[in-house]
């Protein structure tokens, strides 16, 4: 099974959010990923196509859909949910060390068209 994931720009984030559109069924969603090195965690705005909030400031958290209780008609039902494969980070979490490089924001196969 091949597996998919926001492909989040790790390498600027620190300075300024990265973004990244992805298009599920026929609604277009802009992800914005921000780096808070204070609390040393990664947050998420997601935006319509016209740049509306539908969410801002949602913390990533590992192994936590980061959909989980949100109830949006702009927002098909779907997941993303941050994880290392491996398992390797399963008792660390997401760090900025492991970001992108072994913990992923993954995506069903689905909703980007792995048919």
């Amino acid at each position: 099974m091949k597996l998919y994931y926001l492909p989040i720009a790790r390498e600027n984030i620190e300075y300024r959010p990265d973004v990244v559109a992805i298009t599920v069924g026929e609604q277009m969603l802009i992800f914005r990923t921000s780096y808070n090195p204070v609390a040393d965690a990664f947050f998420v705005d997601i935006l319509t196509r016209d740049n509306e909030p539908i969410l801002q400031g949602r913390r990533l958290v590992y192994g936590g859909n980061l959909l989980g209780n949100i109830h949006d008609e702009r927002i098909p039902d779907f997941s993303i949910v941050p994880f290392d494969p491996s398992g390797s980070a399963d008792s660390e979490g997401i760090t900025w060390d492991n970001f992108m490089r072994d913990v992923k924001p993954y995506v069903p196969s689905v909703v980007v068209g792995d048919n």
